[in-house]
């Protein structure tokens, strides 16, 4: 399954990107992908995020968790963004990828829209730590 940014919606509403919720995995990670994922990105280039792959969804912390989640809407756009910083991908290709696609998945909410725009500088101003692990 290739996804791209004209069918991820469709994926996502059918239901085909799979990802289980084990809390916790590790001590930073409490996601695992089921099936390889495909994806190609807006610069044409195709990756694979492999069966196994281990992340952690959205990194906010902690006691921010009731305003912004480590899942929701956006959990597509975090799995590849953490798999881009694993692969070590260029910084900031790798947050843009996320908005990019945080906002084609919740293009219809404006107020997911203003949440992804805010995970976004987010991960631009405090996402080095991370990318750097």
């Amino acid at each position: 399954m290739l996804i791209t940014k004209k069918n991820v919606v469709d994926y996502l509403e059918k239901g085909l990107v799979k990802t289980s919720m084990f809390y916790p995995i590790t001590k930073d990670a409490h996601y695992i992908v089921e099936e390889e994922l495909t994806i190609k990105l807006s610069n044409e280039e195709i990756i694979k995020i492999p069966k196994g792959f281990v992340f952690n969804g959205s990194s906010s912390p902690r006691f921010l968790w009731w305003s912004f989640p480590p899942y929701g809407d956006f959990f597509f756009a975090a799995i590849l963004h953490d798999y881009l910083y694993h692969i070590k991908y260029p910084k900031n290709i790798a947050d843009k990828e996320m908005l990019i696609w945080s906002n084609i998945i919740n293009k219809r909410n404006f107020g997911k829209k203003i949440d992804n725009y805010l995970r976004y500088y987010a991960v631009v101003l405090f996402g080095m730590k991370q990318y750097l692990d």
